[in-house]
């Protein structure tokens, strides 16, 4: 278990100049942060903070960016909802990262209380590399798609079927999401958000109780198969890309083991448009399998196996339809909710993940 003696605090208040210097220091010793500056704050599905940093000489010696994120749970939605993403996402730059040959953000300092307390990590600031950030309401194009995609078969391969003590810590299938999810499932969060969006979801799927029977036949069929690291959230806002168009993957709260058509799907089906998902969406899920071969797993499922786990797997994107606005922007739900009803339309999601 990944742990540390620095208290970790519960609210931003404590997050300060010493702070970081005791937390920075663990790593590089020596380094004193002189002074700390806010700067920008997001509040999504963790609370992420910009922080602006000056050193003393042995942080510029050991090369400390001047600004940085710190991330965690410091409210009550995040902590009550969200504390095992926080303590995943710990895990996974503390533990994991480093085997992986896939471009994340670096890490400065990770660690957690315990599976059910406050985690928090100090990430690179990826806007000193001038990248580009994915964004649901500017869907990718079908090369970058096949580019990222070759990205995911990359460490999926790498994990493919193994286990490590490296990945202690790292739960199959995510079982904190199940309650975050039934959460978001109840009825009076279905009845505002559906209604809302009723427009782009077609009818069978307004139904709350077959979505709800379906949402727990997901959750038990994506215990079983073969088992590779997920990402576990690679929707189109979670990729970045560098200047010269190669991505990246940020935001590890939902890191997993689990099928790999939970990320495959998640990726192809968020970042295209409902049109390019039609015309391109089976060459793209053969040309991942083709990857798989490529970096060397003997194992690689048939097409036939992996296109009846992508429409299996297209649930937990359709689960956006029930993400409020106060999570997500609301164009950015409207636009995923979108191409998520329209692909388990198109695929017959419900019908998949009835037959199990």
């Amino acid at each position: 278990m990944l742990t540390t003696a620095l208290e970790i605090p519960a609210t931003l208040d404590g997050i300060d100049a010493d702070w970081l210097t005791a937390a920075l220091s663990t790593r590089y010793p020596g380094v004193e942060v002189t002074a700390m500056h806010r700067g920008r704050l997001i509040a999504g599905t963790g609370t992420k903070l910009r922080v602006l940093l000056e050193y003393n000489e042995a942080g510029h010696a050991a090369g400390l960016p001047t600004t940085m994120w710190v991330k965690g749970g410091f409210d009550g939605v995040h902590n009550d909802i969200m504390a095992g993403g926080n303590f995943a996402e710990a895990i996974f730059f503390k533990q994991v990262a480093p085997s992986i040959d896939a471009n994340v953000p670096h890490c400065y300092f990770a660690a957690t209380e315990g599976p059910a307390g406050r985690s928090v990590v100090l990430l690179e600031d990826l806007l000193n590399r001038n990248v580009t950030f994915g964004r649901a309401t500017q869907p990718m194009s079908v090369d970058t798609v096949r580019a990222a995609l070759d990205l995911q078969a990359s460490y999926h391969a790498t994990w493919w079927d193994r286990d490590s003590e490296l990945l202690d810590g790292v739960s199959t299938g995510a079982p904190w999401l199940r309650g975050a999810i039934m959460h978001l499932l109840e009825k009076p969060n279905w009845d505002e958000l559906v209604t809302r969006r009723a427009e782009i979801i077609p009818a069978p799927l307004r139904d709350r109780d077959r979505v709800v029977a379906a949402s727990e036949a997901w959750f038990e069929w994506e215990k079983g198969g073969v088992h590779t690291l997920l990402h576990g959230d690679p929707h189109i806002g979670n990729w970045y890309f560098e200047r010269d168009g190669r991505p990246g993957l940020l935001d590890w709260q939902v890191v997993n083991r689990g099928v790999f058509t939970h990320d495959v799907t998640y990726l192809m089906v968020s970042a295209l448009t409902v049109t390019d998902n039609r015309n391109h969406g089976e060459e793209l899920l053969k040309y991942y399998l083709e990857r798989l071969a490529a970096y060397g797993v003997t194992s690689v499922p048939t097409f036939d196996e992996a296109h009846l786990a992508h429409r299996r797997d297209i649930m937990h994107g359709f689960w956006w339809a029930v993400t409020p606005s106060t999570m997500q922007p609301e164009d950015i739900c409207w636009a995923t909710t979108e191409r998520y009803a329209a692909a388990a339309h198109d695929l017959g999601m419900l019908e998949a993940l009835e037959s199990v």
